[in-house]
């Protein structure tokens, strides 16, 4: 699991991922120059969660390439997207995901997005520095609104709210589950084919972020 093209190419054999990766406003996060290549998926809790047999079986991040306009101040990546191929090794009650499990998906989509940005921050004119790329996380709020049914292919979005000096708020991570017969996304069907989500409103776990810098 390495979060690059053998991920990636794992990802392709599924059709809806395949059209979803594609898609042309679509980056992925490997084929650039990548502050995150060195820390990612780095130390010994994140080591052993990815050693769960038939846990996390592949994971590729990726962002969404929007106009210079639509990022907040400060932001030169104000949203990132991984998807993940999860099966029922990390399941709290049977085919349900661990609720722990799903707090450090959130909590490492969205440090990867805090690093992501404190990298860039002072290559983007009129950016104030953030300082160099070592986050922490200050507070993580989750509301559990659904179990989340395993064995399948899901998405944990994080986006940037804004930035209050060295501290970088995150509105909402979303995850997105992907396991039935047809995929819906804010309640609209994406494709009739292949997998399936209940309505975006009825199933998304919710979550607050705060990341602040570690050092000052």
């Amino acid at each position: 699991m390495n979060n690059n093209a053998s991920d990636l190419h794992h990802f392709l054999k599924v059709p809806w991922c395949a059209e979803t990766l594609t898609a042309p406003d679509i980056k992925l996060l490997h084929e650039i120059q990548n502050p995150l290549g060195t820390v990612m998926n780095r130390g010994a809790f994140a080591n052993g969660i990815l050693a769960i047999p038939d846990g996390v079986r592949a994971q590729l991040a990726y962002f969404h390439q929007k106009p210079q306009e639509s990022r907040p101040i400060g932001a030169p990546f104000p949203e990132l997207c991984v998807m993940y191929d999860i099966g029922p090794g990390v399941a709290g009650w049977a085919g349900r995901g661990h609720g722990g499990f799903l707090s450090y998906l959130f909590d490492t989509v969205a440090g990867w997005l805090a690093l992501l940005n404190t990298h860039h921050a002072g290559k983007v004119q009129g950016t104030p520095q953030i300082g160099e790329p070592t986050t922490m996380t200050a507070r993580l709020e989750v509301n559990y609104r659904k179990p989340i049914v395993l064995d399948g292919v899901f998405i944990v979005t994080a986006t940037i709210k804004q930035l209050e000096g060295k501290k970088i708020l995150l509105g909402p991570a979303d995850i997105w589950w992907l396991a039935l017969n047809k995929v819906r996304l804010l309640g609209e069907v994406y494709s009739n084919d292949y997998k399936e989500a209940e309505p975006l409103a009825n199933l998304w776990l919710q979550t607050a972020l705060q990341l602040a810098r570690a050092h000052s």
